[in-house]
């Protein structure tokens, strides 16, 4: 399970830049069976319809020889400019860090860098009057959840979700 993590990042301008594209993942966003979505199973024990993410090494009763393969997602920043580039759903850490800097670059960034790569997790970017944070854990919920405390605990103002995107493992066989 994806462990939060919180990164600092200059804000700039980046609200103008990914505002539709969380508009875009939240109405594309497909849901399993058991209201979970694609990566995660229905788990009970901590909170009635809690999802949680589909566990590593051992195939779920009744799954034998079911393998999932993990899934990267990056972005990448220009901050100078207040640019944001991402990707999501890459088979490997190094397509995803490159993938975010090529969307970087395309939106019009000119020094574009990495800042935040996640595997079978989510992130999202919160952005303050001050300056923005990436955050990431195991649903988008929860990650925005941190993400936003912590903006509001650091006294900025106008604390708001501007980027969500998840990476979850896919079934291979």
């Amino acid at each position: 399970m994806a462990m939060p993590a919180r990164t600092s990042i200059a804000r700039g301008s980046a609200l103008r830049i990914v505002a539709s594209a969380w508009l875009y993942a939240a109405a594309s966003a497909a849901w399993a069976e058991g209201g979970c979505p694609p990566g995660m199973v229905p788990y009970t024990a901590a909170a009635p319809n809690a999802c949680a993410p589909i566990p590593r090494g051992a195939a779920p009763r009744g799954a034998s020889g079911t393998r999932w393969a993990s899934q990267w997602g990056a972005l990448a920043f220009d901050a100078a400019a207040g640019i944001m580039g991402a990707a999501s759903d890459s088979r490997s850490k190094g397509e995803a860090k490159r993938i975010a800097l090529e969307d970087c670059r395309a939106r019009g960034g000119r020094v574009c860098k990495v800042e935040m790569s996640y595997r079978d997790s989510c992130v999202v970017v919160v952005a303050g009057d001050r300056q923005s944070d990436t955050t990431t854990a195991s649903s988008a919920e929860r990650a925005a959840e941190l993400g936003l405390r912590a903006c509001e605990a650091r006294k900025d103002r106008r604390c708001q979700l501007y980027y969500a995107e998840c990476s979850f493992p896919v079934r291979e066989r």
